[in-house]
């Protein structure tokens, strides 16, 4: 069974599993990891904001600490 995204914006801060428009290919779309914080999306790691749009999202991923 496919996974099921999410299209409203998540309640929780984190770190989700992101798909995305391809620019080259309209009938494509690509996976990305970005990070919800203050009713955004944010590049992981990154003080630059996503300013495109997220088709669907899965999370938040459990992260752990190395």
């Amino acid at each position: 069974m496919p996974p099921i995204y999410s299209t409203s914006n998540p309640k929780i801060s984190g770190v989700y599993a992101c798909r995305i428009p391809n620019p080259d290919y309209v009938w494509l779309a690509d996976d990305v990891f970005l990070q919800w914080y203050d009713h955004h999306w944010w590049y992981l790691s990154s003080d630059q904001k996503y300013r495109g749009e997220v088709l669907g999202w899965i999370g938040p991923l459990p992260r752990t600490k190395r």
